[in-house]
C-alpha cells in the first residue's frame, strides 16, 4: 500500500499494490509529507487477498518516501528533457 498525504488540499491518498496513482494539482506544487509501503490494518488494500496475506499489520517496507522521491525525480527530468 502507497500512502500519500498531500499538503496543499490536506488529501490522503491510497494506492494499492500493483497500481499506479498520478499526483497532481491546478497550481503551485504536490508535497508529499509521508509514504508508507507495508500494512497497517486489515481493511486497506484487502480486497482479493486470502485471511492469512491480512494478519501481520505491522509490516512496513524502509525507504519508501527515497523511492517515490528518485521516481518522482526520473519522471520530471524526462518531461523536461
Amino acid at each position: 500500500m502507497l500512502s500519500s498525504l498531500l499538503r496543499s488540499a490536506l488529501e490522503s491518498v491510497i494506492t494499492c499494490g500493483g497500481r499506479m496513482q498520478r499526483l497532481s494539482c491546478d497550481q503551485g506544487v504536490v508535497s508529499v509529507l509521508t509514504v508508507a509501503y507495508g500494512r497497517r490494518n486489515k481493511q486497506t488494500c484487502s480486497e482479493g487477498r486470502p485471511p492469512g496475506q491480512l494478519d501481520n499489520t505491522a509490516c512496513s517496507q524502509g525507504g519508501a518516501l527515497e523511492a517515490l522521491a528518485s521516481r518522482a525525480l526520473y519522471h520530471e527530468a524526462r518531461l523536461e528533457g
